[in-house]
């Protein structure tokens, strides 16, 4: 099975593993060892997580690419587990069947010893000219792109659930977007470590109202605007979700709104 891009026996909780896609092995090589010299450009910084944007030679010049590392410092929390990178090349395969845009896996993998895992990484291409729609908290003057990307993003999710996954991370910083040509914005989606997949039939209605709420509950929107969106959602997935603008969570479960 593909794991887009990723052959699943691949991957392992037993032992370090590596992938790269296969015209990537020089550019695997060169990038590692920048990343290990410290080099490029500082991206995300958590306690577990590091992310830079390097430069890597290619035939058409240099490219850039997303440097992702987890480096787990809890003995035992991913022994016997799969790692973040391994759950990610998951997460972007379900999302890629979907037919879902995303950025290119070019290399992941992890180390471990005796078990436990060290190290988890993985690099994807650099997504040249785009934004997070976090963009849109400080130019209020583009509400109609905001709203159209919304709606392109919560059909996205809700085919996704409709699927049998939740995302699990649906935040605006995980959503990038660039304008078209004909005027209009596309939308790609990063960082899908948190993909799971759900019961259809017996759904967890908390994490299915999660995603929907980390995607809009920032952007102030009106009743009209949020009644859009779930009229949206439900043409693709037939949760029964309301829209209300509540203070605590925007998305409200009603069984009256079952479509079927």
């Amino acid at each position: 099975m593909e794991m887009a891009g990723v052959p699943d026996e691949v991957m392992s909780t037993l032992h370090s593993w590596h992938w790269n896609r296969g015209d990537f092995d020089a550019q695997w090589r060169f990038v590692r060892g920048q990343w290990d010299a410290g080099i490029g450009d500082m991206l995300s910084r958590t306690r577990f997580k590091e992310v830079r944007a390097l430069a890597v030679p290619g035939g058409n010049g240099d490219i850039r690419v997303a440097f992702k590392v987890y480096r787990e410092k809890r003995f035992w929390r991913y022994l016997f587990r799969p790692s973040l990178a391994a759950r990610e090349a998951r997460g972007f395969a379900a999302a890629a069947k979907l037919g879902i845009p995303l950025v290119e896996i070019l290399a992941c993998g992890e180390r471990r010893r005796r078990l436990n895992l060290l190290e988890a990484y993985f690099v994807t291409a650099f997504a040249e000219g785009t934004r997070t729609l976090e963009y849109f908290h400080e130019h209020p003057e583009q509400r109609g792109t905001l709203l159209a990307l919304l709606k392109e993003n919560i059909v996205r999710l809700g085919q996704l659930h409709a699927a049998g996954y939740i995302h699990g991370g649906m935040h605006p910083r995980n959503v990038l977007w660039r304008e078209s040509g004909d005027g209009g914005a596309d939308s790609i989606w990063i960082d899908l470590a948190t993909v799971r997949a759900i019961s259809v039939r017996r759904p967890n209605w908390k994490y299915v109202l999660t995603d929907l709420t980390d995607l809009t509950e920032k952007f102030e929107l009106t009743q009209p605007e949020l009644d859009q969106l779930a009229a949206e959602y439900r043409k693709v997935c037939d949760f029964p979700v309301a829209y209300e603008v509540r203070t605590d969570n925007p998305w409200k479960f009603s069984r009256a709104l079952r479509c079927r």
